[in-house]
């Protein structure tokens, strides 16, 4: 082939933009001169250069649409352990048996113990 891309400076094009301009190439190129050489490649030669970016996008729609699912998995996940995180914190404030929101238990999962916390008022 002719292209040597040693040294070259990627196009300042979006990907998009450049596949819109890959599909115009390619129905131009089809429909108006398919037997024509232009910049030493011919139209086998021309589609050929472009079928690893072609596969790339594919594999990356395939990954994107891969990743959505996972978000949501993790998302509704997520949700759950909030939930039961909610409720073993209320459950801990209430077992006196561990110090309730005054123990250790309490402060070492975050929280404030009610003989730490700040009563609001303040003097002028």
């Amino acid at each position: 082939m002719l292209l040597n891309l040693e040294n070259k400076e990627m196009p300042k094009r979006s990907p998009q933009v450049i596949e819109d301009k890959y599909a115009q190439f390619l129905t131009a190129w089809e429909t108006h001169a398919p037997n024509s050489t232009f910049g030493g490649l011919t139209l086998l030669q021309f589609k050929a250069l472009c079928k690893p970016s072609q596969d790339s996008r594919a594999r990356l729609e395939v990954l994107l649409s891969q990743v959505i699912g996972e978000q949501e998995t993790r998302d509704l996940s997520d949700m759950l352990v909030s939930t039961a995180m909610v409720n073993i914190a209320k459950s801990v404030r209430a077992d006196l048996s561990v110090g309730g929101d005054n123990g250790a238990l309490y402060k070492a999962m975050g929280f404030v113990p009610v003989s730490e916390r700040r009563s609001g008022l303040t003097k002028k």
